[in-house]
């Protein structure tokens, strides 16, 4: 079965996540770049476009632990109204990432009882199979 990426996380030259970019946020930020450039874009090689371009700008990121229980990270997604966010470690970076297939595997085929499990673990546990992909910005 092919992956499909909903969301990716982008990190600034120090590998701390400076946004969480959603499919949807790029497709809406590609159509208005479209529209703005409308005959140019052929005039401009895609290796200039960068993230401020496309109208992606850094933000805080809603975030967890990989040792925060299950049940809080689902209390933050629901506070935040996200349907996904990165497992950041000590360290600051990225170490796996909750969506919603993750949430989906879980509540088909756990029990309640490791709502209050570590988060990495349930990940981990629903899908060992999970990637993690790190991309490099140029984001300082």
């Amino acid at each position: 079965m092919a992956n499909r990426i909903k969301r990716v996380a982008v990190e600034n030259k120090n590998h701390r996540i400076i946004r969480i970019v959603s499919q949807g946020f790029l497709i809406d930020a590609i159509t208005d770049l479209l529209e703005e450039m409308d005959e140019q874009l052929g005039a401009v090689p895609v290796s200039f476009l960068t993230l401020e371009s496309l109208g992606i700008t850094p933000r805080a990121v809603v975030s967890c632990s990989p040792n925060q229980s299950a049940i809080e990270v689902f209390k933050l997604m629901e506070s935040h109204k996200i349907s996904g966010l990165p497992i950041i470690g000590s360290d600051g970076k990225l170490v796996n990432q909750v969506t919603p297939s993750i949430l989906k595997k879980f509540l088909e085929t756990r029990h309640i009882s490791n709502i209050g499990c570590p988060i990495s673990q349930l990940v981990e546990s629903c899908d060992p199979t999970q990637i993690s992909i790190t991309l490099h910005s140029t984001v300082s």
